[in-house]
């Protein structure tokens, strides 16, 4: 028995693999002849698959059932090979998220499900989302935030036209700025024209950033032009003017994915 077991794993993963393979001929035109026969191009997608196998970290079984699930979807067929490229890397790509962020299962599965509904509904793209994610994971830790909140953060950026590297460069700039309010010089004198007491919007940082930051948007939002220009320079330097300046522009842009990606339709 020890000696023959190996050889019926193999024969069972290989019915698996050939069961799997049915499924991919009954979505995929051109596997099948008008009689139900297998055609050549049927056996050219097992080799695809194959090596899709050892390019991926996936098993051909897996990789089979994503390509049937994807021309179920009616993603072409000489794009369906860059599918399974393109969401193998998502997934690895939000693993990574999850362990950035130290979520539970559960809380994994509602943010993928969190980051999917703003990706509907909003112009930001799911892929940029996660990957804003993940350059912003360290200042999480430190800040204050859910990952829900940081998701609407990154994507009404994005919405708004920041790509996906300066959207998170911005934010973790402008989160360790104001971190350190109180022993920053810059920082301190435009909390000061705001009329904010620099010890206690660090305090608000490493409680309640999101809170926080929405304050001192809509205190930048009450200044003339000029001022507003020049209290945004030193809160959070020049580089980031204008990303602030997009939340500050569009605040209600910002309360209203907040809301998306906390609210009851984006769970499931």
């Amino acid at each position: 028995a020890t000696i023959t077991a190996p050889i019926a794993n193999v024969t069972k993963d290989f019915m698996t693999f050939e069961d799997a393979m049915i499924g991919v001929a009954r979505q995929v035109d051109g596997l099948k002849d008008k009689s139900g026969n297998f055609t050549q191009e049927f056996d050219q997608w097992k080799i695809k698959i194959h090596d899709l196998s050892k390019e991926l970290p996936l098993t051909t079984v897996q990789i089979a059932n994503m390509i049937e699930s994807a021309a179920r979807m009616d993603i072409a067929k000489d794009e369906l090979e860059d599918f399974v490229r393109l969401n193998t890397e998502l997934v690895e790509s939000f693993g990574k998220v999850s362990k950035n962020f130290n979520l539970t299962q559960k809380q994994t599965k509602e943010l993928a499900d969190t980051i999917n509904y703003l990706d509907d509904n909003a112009i930001s793209k799911g892929t940029g989302i996660i990957g804003y994610m993940n350059r912003v994971a360290g200042i999480a830790a430190i800040a204050k935030i859910t990952d829900k909140n940081m998701a609407a953060l990154g994507s009404t950026l994005q919405t708004l036209g920041a790509e996906e590297e300066d959207s998170a460069t911005a934010v973790t700039t402008i989160f360790t700025r104001l971190g350190v309010a109180g022993n920053h010089e810059e920082v301190d004198g435009a909390l000061k024209k705001l009329k904010l007491n620099p010890q206690k919007i660090a305090k608000g940082m490493a409680k309640d950033a999101q809170s926080t930051l929405m304050l001192i948007v809509n205190k930048i939002k009450g200044l003339d032009d000029d001022a507003k220009s020049d209290v945004m320079k030193g809160l959070v330097g020049i580089p980031h003017i204008k990303t602030i300046s997009k939340l500050v522009a569009n605040t209600e842009e910002w309360r209203r994915q907040i809301e998306l990606a906390n609210s009851e339709a984006a769970k499931g």
